[in-house]
């Protein structure tokens, strides 16, 4: 009896030791649960938040991660879809919160552009892809400056931001001093130097200023100092008409150039009036012409035809095709 008695007080002890083991085990297992902190992301009420191995959320703090860079505000809510101003330079944050990198931002009219490090190109060339590219002070991407002067170099950029080598062709031009707006060719040199004054192409010769190629819009008197004079101009509608010594009081050779930008030399006919330019280029201006055995009258650029017109004190007559007929009473 005392033996039984011995037996059933162990076994209630080992039993008690069981339980009392189990019920510290199975505290110690919630208390635990509970104190494990919150890490890595975790959205709340639509935004985004990042805590550390130590459960802290990160706040004014940068965070890479997957190799991407990340920012989260003072409020330690995630960037996205914004800008940020850091140590005096600007970033941009995609919607899903990732630092751009060597990409593209349109904002707006705007083009923005963002180096391998996050930051913002400002006041700098971007060399991309084979072309040249400048950002102004804010950051924004210059275009179609015809020309753009940096540092007292100029350049032209075109429509796409891009700088002009080589030739180019701009449509909706306006032209300086001017309410006319044309399609037109520019060029410039293989560095970016506008092309400027005359240059000699391809068996041909063009005028250019700042980079533009002068066409078929005026006979140019060209002054010493390379500058365009106007002389006779081509108006919108009507033949030609003469300005003499042009509105800036310079009188000198006048050209041609064709509507391809080449300078004409020989016949050209200009909205129902002929013109005559010498192999140097130059338009006769008033004086006769022997060509092919006949004998022409120019005024003011423009060849006599169909009249009778007193020259030197006679009366000479002029046919229809502009031929000398011979003195008249």
């Amino acid at each position: 009896m005392t033996t039984i008695l011995t037996l059933q007080r162990k076994i209630t002890a080992a039993l008690a030791s069981l339980a009392l083991i189990a019920g510290l085990g199975l505290t110690t297992f919630v208390s635990e649960a509970q104190a494990t902190p919150n890490t890595g992301w975790q959205e709340e009420a639509g935004e985004w938040y990042y805590f550390d191995a130590s459960g802290t959320r990160l706040i004014s703090s940068w965070l890479a991660w997957n190799n991407n860079w990340y920012y989260f505000d003072d409020q330690g809510h995630m960037l996205a879809f914004t800008w940020l101003e850091w140590n005096d330079t600007w970033y941009y944050f995609s919607s899903d919160g990732r630092m751009l990198t060597s990409s593209w931002l349109q904002s707006g009219d705007n083009w923005y552009y963002f180096s391998s490090d996050g930051k913002m190109l400002a006041s700098s060339w971007l060399p991309l892809n084979g072309k040249w590219y400048y950002f102004d002070a804010t950051g924004v991407m210059l275009h179609s400056k015809y020309p753009f002067n940096d540092n007292g170099k100029e350049y032209l950029l075109g429509p796409d931001g891009s700088m002009i080598t080589g030739w180019q062709q701009v449509s909706g031009y306006s032209k300086p001093l001017s309410s006319m707006v044309a399609t037109v060719w520019f060029y410039a040199e293989s560095d970016g130097t506008p092309a400027s004054g005359w240059k000699y192409m391809d068996g041909a010769w063009y005028f250019f200023t700042h980079g533009l190629m002068e066409s078929n819009h005026y006979a140019w008197s060209i002054g010493a100092d390379g500058f365009i004079y106007y002389g006779l101009r081509y108006t919108s509608m009507g033949p030609p008409r003469y300005t003499p010594a042009g509105p800036f009081g310079y009188h000198g050779p006048h050209y041609h150039f064709r509507s391809d930008g080449t300078m004409a030399t020989g016949w050209v006919l200009v909205r129902g009036k002929w013109l005559y330019a010498t192999t140097s280029g130059e338009l006769i201006e008033t004086d006769w012409l022997w060509d092919n055995g006949t004998w022409y009258y120019f005024e003011d650029c423009l060849m006599i035809e169909n009249t009778t017109k007193e020259i030197d004190g006679e009366n000479h007559a002029f046919g229809a095709d502009g031929a000398w007929l011979g003195v008249v009473e």
